[in-house]
């Protein structure tokens, strides 16, 4: 057979992938090719690396079937393994309210039975019992919000919204594990276009490796230590920057440069699917921004940065 070179043109919100396999002798990665805009993804296959001129001798492409609607489904999966994770912190957020129903209706009945019950006090009984009805409900709605499958186009949205309707879907673990989650947000922030439940699963999941961080170096010796996470938004010249900052055990030495990569997780077997972080730099590539992950240089912990560009008519 006879030997044909040839080059990529390479979408570039995958170009930054590219860079971290420089130098590998073997490479399976998916990615778009140039401007595309269908979501067309391509598997290269390459092997034999030569530096001298920065390519490989050998490989092949692979056009990918059926790519938008397998990431759609990989993207909900992902979802609903972090539902999993979280099933004993919504359970207990669900317990709350409904003991304080049960509680409220118990004792409206003794005051029937007494006879000539206090319509004041009866009214406040039935009040709570609503008011504690309401919140239940709100808790089942974002629950399911959140558990849908996805629409994938974009929507114009603050990104202030989705981090508060991430850190409220959140904050029942953050309270369960004893961890301090602040969110800090700029008063005024400029208005994206953004596939919302997306972005707000990028955020959970960032929120969820967090928590499952500072847990990791609690159990390694530092049990006493107060968790802290800190959501913060800023913005530059050409983009807002969404950080996610924890003080947790800091990024696995052995992951260190391939966290984004599909099925890569530290977590024991059970907890975690190693889908997170790649469907986040996905999502992240889809919108034409960035994600990356780092250990914080003064403390302990890592912080996960979101780029979300900023065009000019934004």
């Amino acid at each position: 057979m006879g030997r044909k070179s040839g080059s990529l043109t390479i979408h570039p919100g995958d170009i930054p992938h590219f860079g971290t396999l420089a130098g590998q002798s073997e490479i399976m990665v998916e990615f778009r090719r140039g401007h595309d805009h269908d979501d067309q993804w391509y598997l290269l296959i390459a092997r034999d690396y030569d530096a001298g001129t920065a390519s490989w001798r050998y490989g092949c492409l692979i056009r990918l079937r059926t790519a938008k609607a397998f990431q759609t489904q990989m993207r909900h999966s992902a979802r609903l393994m972090e539902l999993g994770g979280m099933a004993s912190a919504l359970s207990h957020e669900l317990r709350q309210p409904l003991f304080t129903i049960s509680l409220a209706a118990e004792n409206g009945l003794m005051l029937l039975q007494n006879g000539q019950p206090d319509q004041e006090r009866m009214a406040a009984k039935f009040e709570r019992i609503v008011e504690q009805v309401e919140r239940a409900n709100a808790i089942v709605q974002r629950t399911s919000a959140y558990a849908r499958t996805e629409r994938d186009e974009r929507v114009a949205m603050d990104l202030a919204q989705a981090v508060q309707n991430a850190a409220r879907f959140m904050r029942p673990v953050m309270t369960e594990r004893d961890i301090d989650m602040q969110v800090v947000i700029p008063s005024t922030l400029p208005i994206l276009s953004l596939p919302r439940i997306g972005i707000e699963q990028i955020i959970v999941n960032a929120l969820q490796n967090a928590a499952d961080s500072i847990d990791t170096r609690r159990e390694s010796g530092a049990c006493g230590i107060m968790g802290v996470i800190k959501v913060d938004i800023q913005q530059d010249a050409d983009a807002v920057l969404l950080t996610v900052c924890d003080n947790g055990a800091g990024l696995d030495p052995g992951i260190r440069n391939t966290a984004f990569n599909a099925f890569c997780t530290t977590k024991p077997e059970g907890k975690g699917t190693g889908l997170g972080l790649f469907v986040c730099r996905q999502i992240m590539d889809e919108v034409g921004g960035s994600i990356a992950i780092a250990d914080n240089a003064d403390s302990a912990g890592a912080t996960l940065t979101l780029r979300f560009p900023v065009s000019e008519g934004g």
